[in-house]
């Protein structure tokens, strides 16, 4: 309830006026209830002063009657002769003359004659403790406890001249003698008579005052108690009290009720400011209505300003969400929304048409018109193609989202685009614009958005040559499965199952073994072997190639040395992957690692690693080969070999790609290849390896071309480190024995 701040400014005006005036009504109730309470003490002190006078009046007047008595002639003839009938009769006729309740004459020797309230006569003994008070004193008076009831008790001596007697009074002092007190009090109080030792205490409704009684003789004092009840005290107010308290509770409830209104007043409009921030923090909508020209009125309207320039930058923020700022086509994340709206309506397909060599367009026209190009070609294919939808889905791709009926269908459609027929005018320039597409429908894999999936079939369909293709699952494979792998790869590393193998190297010239090319094995727990060019093609693409170089190289290392222990010198060749040939970090490694074994380590590159980043790689080859470390180019013949690189690249040797010397005996013209490849290299001043030898005619025919080295089954299949030094042995005894003369060579290969 007190949650909002509609109750808790009522709470806080009422409570706090509330509070006030309970606190008024209770300082009135003690202020009066003290006036009061001062005024009745001053009343029942007065009222005590009066009583203890008009008890000292009685004390005194009962005193000189027993006087008068026991001065009597008679009387006192009577007691000295102890004329009991005389006594009787004399105390008889002075008690109702004068108005005694009760009088009694004691002899010396404690007998007594007493006389009642009804002039009844008798004869007792006195107790020896009054006796003992009659003497204490020639007139005692006071208080006197006898027969369980209190008497006001005066006493005279009777003398003839010597002490004969007393004469005493006694006045019982009863509720009605008390009643007869209470009558001459201005005030009505209740009176008492109590011991002195009892406990006086002024309790809540209670004001009390209390005079002392003095003993009969040595009999013990008394108290007179004068009680008078508060609520009697306050009755006259009790009228004044409830008027107070209807009074309070209506103002209060008043007070309640109109810091209610007022707070409604003041806190309505901020309800309203309140549902208009929830509403807008949900929809981005506002809804206030507020027409007071007050603070929070001037408020309302600052925030439905300020908010309505919020939902503006808002939706701009939105639309550059989804568009891409370079050409200002829709994005990917647009595509994606599209995406899910038009899969909701019917079957659709994705296709991802890129723009070839777009890279080598970028650079001659710039970036500012190749993001001008892409527009207009995004352009152009959704006028042409009438789409569902268009977007970026990379630097050189177009992402079409169109209704699906067939492969065939959608092919013709793609087929039909003119984007190669007509050339696009960009600035001053004509630029022509061939592409390649591929597509892919949401059910092609599981994993994967629909989107990437294009792009996947974009990138087959350019590996392939085809125009356009779907997404092929089976060729793409599964990408967790490769992670998996490498995973594993990784862990083999450490437990044995990843090894390292050497095929040996024949230098024509030496003619015996004086190389090795390191190979990595790998042997699965549960796959079995797993080809080489599979699992380094995985660690390529997911990174693992550096870890895994790394191990090869640290291994290489310790394994030479194993073979020097042995009495073999050998060189050990590496294969160093393209992706490593730019890694400035990593090829700094290498020259720390390497470079303490000048020509021992021989690093194998491809010649594409070279053209992919040529400044880069040019740079790390030369730092290598400064090191002492050298290097070969390797698969010379297998891909789009460019002489402008092999003059460039510093390199100790070039091997020829085995497709090449497998075929040199077939009569074909890979054997002129192979001659004229030698002489080109040796011209360079480059060692050169043929692999690939696998027949003794080969090997003849390298030996006549001028090859250095050679490499192949018909030397050896790749061995381990522990059969290198038999092998060796082997070798050199077969070598020895068949000591043929050695071959003319066609040209001396360089030193």
């Amino acid at each position: 309830m007190f949650s909002e701040f509609r109750s808790r400014l009522t709470l806080a005006f009422g409570g706090t006026i509330g509070l006030i005036l309970i606190l008024l009504s209770v300082t009135s109730f003690w202020f009066i209830q003290n006036t009061a309470r001062h005024k009745v003490e001053q009343e029942l002190n007065a009222a005590a002063t009066v009583q203890d006078r008009l008890w000292e009046l009685e004390e005194t007047d009962l005193l000189d009657k027993a006087r008068t008595l026991a001065l009597d002639f008679g009387f006192r003839s009577a007691v000295a002769t102890e004329d009991i009938p005389t006594i009787g009769s004399a105390l008889s006729n002075l008690k109702n003359r004068l108005g005694v309740t009760l009088a009694f004459a004691v002899l010396p020797d404690g007998r007594s004659i007493r006389v009642d309230a009804s002039d009844t006569e008798s004869l007792t003994q006195m107790p020896d403790s009054i006796m003992t008070a009659l003497d204490a004193d020639d007139d005692p008076a006071g208080i006197l406890m006898f027969q369980d009831q209190r008497f006001l008790v005066v006493s005279a001596p009777v003398k003839a001249p010597r002490l004969v007697g007393w004469v005493a009074f006694a006045e019982p002092l009863d509720s009605q003698s008390l009643r007869d007190l209470e009558r001459f009090s201005p005030i009505p109080l209740i009176a008492s008579i109590e011991s002195i030792d009892a406990s006086l205490k002024s309790g809540r409704d209670d004001i009390v005052s209390a005079n002392e009684i003095d003993g009969f003789g040595g009999f013990p004092p008394a108290q007179l108690v004068l009680r008078y009840s508060m609520s009697q005290a306050m009755a006259p107010y009790r009228g004044m009290f409830v008027a107070l308290g209807v009074s309070a509770l209506i103002g209060l409830i008043v007070l309640v009720i109109c810091c209610w209104l007022v707070a409604r007043g003041v806190t309505e409009p901020i309800r309203k400011l309140d549902e208009a921030v929830r509403k807008f923090g949900d929809t981005s909508e506002i809804d206030v209505e507020i027409n007071s020209n007050d603070e929070i009125g001037r408020l309302a309207k600052s925030f439905t300003s300020m908010a309505g320039k919020i939902a503006e930058r808002e939706a701009h923020i939105k639309q550059l969400s989804l568009t891409d700022i370079e050409t200002d086509l829709p994005n990917r994340r647009a595509l994606e929304e599209a995406i899910e709206r038009e899969t909701q309506v019917g079957k659709i397909a994705v296709v991802a048409i890129g723009i070839d060599r777009f890279a080598r367009i970028r650079d001659v026209i710039g970036q500012r018109a190749a993001n001008q190009l892409m527009s207009m070609v995004g352009e152009r294919l959704r006028l042409e193609t009438g789409v569902l939808a268009h977007g970026r889905l990379a630097s050189d791709t177009i992402g079409l989202v169109t209704q699906y009926e067939s492969d065939e269908s959608l092919i013709e459609r793609v087929k039909l685009f003119s984007i190669e027929d007509t050339p696009f005018k960009v600035g001053s320039e004509q630029v022509d614009v061939h592409v390649s597409a591929g597509f892919a429908l949401e059910t092609d894999h599981a994993n994967m958005k629909v989107t990437d999936l294009a792009v996947v079939a974009l990138n087959q369909a350019r590996e392939s040559g085809a125009l356009i293709q779907r997404f092929d699952a089976k060729r793409y494979g599964e990408p967790s499965g490769t992670l998996a792998m490498m995973s594993a790869l990784m862990n083999g590393l450490h437990d044995g199952s990843v090894s390292l193998v050497y095929q040996p190297k024949y230098d024509f010239r030496a003619q015996r073994i004086c190389s090795v090319e390191a190979l990595l094995r790998w042997t699965h727990p549960e796959l079995g072997f797993v080809r080489p060019d599979e699992f380094i093609e995985n660690a390529e693409e997911t990174g693992h190639i550096k870890p895994l170089t790394r191990w090869v190289v640290e291994k290489a290392i310790m394994d030479r040395l194993d073979m020097l222990k042995k009495g073999h010198d050998l060189k050990i060749a590496i294969n160093l992957s393209g992706r490593l040939v730019g890694d400035d970090v990593f090829v700094a490694w290498l020259i720390e690692t390497l470079s303490p074994y000048p020509g021992c380590f021989c690093l194998e590159v491809t010649e594409t690693a070279v053209i992919d980043d040529h400044g880069a790689a040019i740079s790390n080859i030369q730092k290598l080969r400064d090191s002492g470390v050298e290097i070969s180019i390797d698969d010379y013949g297998s891909g789009l070999s460019s002489l402008a690189y092999l003059k460039q690249i510093p390199a100790h040797e070039l091997k020829i790609d085995k497709a090449f010397v497998l075929a040199m005996t077939e009569g074909s013209s890979d054997a002129l290849l192979v001659k004229s490849t030698i002489d080109l290299a040796h011209t360079l001043g480059l060692r050169v390896v043929a692999e690939g030898v696998e027949t003794d005619d080969v090997l003849k025919l390298l030996n006549l071309m001028g090859a250095d080295i050679a490499q192949g089954y018909h030397i050896s299949r790749p061995i381990s480190l522990k059969d290198i030094p038999h092998f060796l042995d082997e070798f050199a005894a077969r070598n020895d024995a068949a000591a043929p003369e050695p071959a003319q060579r066609a040209q001396k290969s360089p030193a």
